[in-house]
């Protein structure tokens, strides 16, 4: 199992300028998106850097979704409000400065070039599907390597639940019919607020903090006992939902670790990337066509729809619908903790890097990497 940084150490012995004619750069603090936060991992910045200098990059983008249209509003920041963010060390410092005096009409590909190094070949590794930045990044020359970082995580977040007794599969259909996590409310998640207008009126048959109390960032990385065992439902609201790009986080793991049937808000055909994982979902206990509808709006409406058909249910419909669930519910809690879904993970991740790798190898053969003016901010 891995942990946010062995995975990185693990990732750097594997592909990093040991083995390869990269070096990999990750976002510190994680979870940041600005580019002035990219620093190298594994290795001592001022150790060698001529030697460094030579080595191509490989940007570590799984933590967040790639962006394009931040990173445009991120480079237009950059002149007048340096100081909103968040510097950790000289060498953020110096980029940040380095960054803010780049073309601010140069094409946003080239920005993100020119922000990582001024010469080689850039590979990007991300955890999205469907995605149009992905595919413009390729078509502007990055390698782009896809994985499902939050799944890696995730196992190693939700290990110590396996064996706990109050979370194996029981039958929760006469407490709270749903359980919502809900902490932010903006940018990407704004959504949530129609969400959570809906949900009022089944106030008392959603657990959630309705006195709004202050959540910890990391909140969706922990198990809470009490509210797995006195609801059923998880109403899991992702991070992504209008849109086509597929995103998922840890919060999709919860209800198989909590051991609870869901209902999936987040981009069309999320439900089917789950079951591509070998995991299952419950259309034999209510109707996820919402997973098809491309439109955010009408997919929101049937979502909402299906809570107000859950929560109008009688006892004894619910609490048949909930018995036809608990072998799907076992299956995936089954899948989630096993050995060979982590070895699918890893797997997909190799074959993934061994083709990005040819392609960079091919590339440099024919003398096709993308050179950037000296200009750049070598990431060192």
């Amino acid at each position: 199992m891995f942990s946010v940084d062995n995975f990185y150490d693990f990732f750097v012995a594997e592909y990093g300028h040991n083995k390869t004619n990269n070096f990999v750069v990750t976002f510190q603090p994680h979870g940041s998106k600005d580019l002035h936060n990219l620093e190298p991992f594994g290795i001592n910045p001022q150790d060698d850097q001529e030697k460094l200098s030579k080595f191509n990059r490989i940007i570590m983008h799984d933590q967040e979704p790639v962006f394009l249209d931040y990173m445009s509003t991120y480079r237009k920041s950059l002149a007048n409000q340096k100081n909103c963010f968040i510097v950790e060390n000289h060498r953020q410092q110096a980029r940040l400065d380095r960054l803010s005096k780049l073309d601010i009409d140069l094409d946003i590909a080239e920005f993100l070039r020119r922000s990582v190094t001024n010469h080689g070949s850039i590979v990007v590794c991300h955890s999205e599907k469907n995605s149009r930045d992905i595919e413009i990044l390729r078509e502007k020359g990055f390698g782009t390597c896809y994985y499902w970082w939050h799944g890696m995580i995730a196992r190693d977040w939700f290990r110590h639940w396996e064996h706990y007794q109050d979370l194996q599969v029981t039958d929760k259909s006469s407490g709270q019919r749903f359980l919502l996590y809900c902490r932010a409310v903006d940018g990407s998640r704004e959504y949530r607020k129609t969400l959570l207008a809906h949900c009022e009126q089944h106030k008392d048959q959603i657990r959630y903090n309705w006195n709004r109390p202050q959540v910890d960032p990391t909140y969706s990385a922990k198990i809470e006992i009490t509210d797995a065992v006195n609801s059923a439902v998880h109403l899991v609201a992702e991070t992504l939902f209008d849109t086509d790009k597929i995103y998922l986080t840890e919060k999709v793991f919860k209800p198989m670790v909590m051991s609870q049937p869901f209902i999936l808000f987040a981009p069309p055909n999320s439900l089917e990337y789950l079951k591509n994982y070998g995991f299952k979902t419950f259309h034999e206990c209510w109707d996820e066509s919402y997973d098809q509808e491309t439109d955010a709006e009408k997919r929101l409406d049937q979502l909402l729809s299906l809570i107000d058909h859950i929560a109008n249910m009688s006892s004894d419909e619910f609490q048949e619908i909930y018995q036809r669930a608990m072998p799907i519910i076992e299956h995936n809690r089954k899948r989630f903790f096993s050995t060979a879904f982590q070895d699918d993970l890893i797997l997909e991740m190799r074959t993934n890097m061994s083709q990005v790798l040819f392609e960079q190898n091919q590339r440099h053969e024919h003398g096709l990497d993308n050179e950037s003016s000296a200009d750049g901010n070598d990431v060192q």
